[in-house]
């Protein structure tokens, strides 16, 4: 849980846990960029169903599916989530992954360089 963003990074609720297998059983049919998901449409079909879920917690419960390596080789581009099927998706997925983790970094850094009486 990030301090300042709980609402939207606590660990899954005990209702988001059983989104998990419908959210699972989704996106192995989105296969290429060409079939990817937007968050807001996999947000739509989820409430439609009686699910009550919003864009930052299907973001986290992406984030679970990932970090517990339940389906390989899920991405997330500006088309919307998809299981990549060539390395070049995979590739790009992970060097933009890389390059937020270098930004938070370089904003830390800067962050870091202010504290104790720095010039607001």
């Amino acid at each position: 849980m990030i301090i300042n963003w709980e609402e939207y990074t606590h660990e899954l609720t005990e209702h988001e846990k059983k989104i998990v297998p419908r959210i699972i059983q989704g996106i192995v049919k989105k296969v290429g960029k060409q079939n990817a998901i937007t968050n807001k449409d996999i947000c739509k079909r989820l409430n439609h169903e009686g699910y009550k879920i919003s864009g930052p917690r299907v973001r986290k419960i992406f984030n679970f599916i990932r970090s517990e390596a339940i389906i390989r080789n899920i991405v997330a581009t500006s088309d919307g989530y998809y299981i990549a099927t060539t390395q070049k998706d995979l590739d790009e997925y992970r060097v933009s992954i890389h390059a937020r983790a270098e930004a938070i970094l370089r904003n830390l850094n800067g962050v870091d360089k202010t504290l104790g009486g720095g010039t607001p």
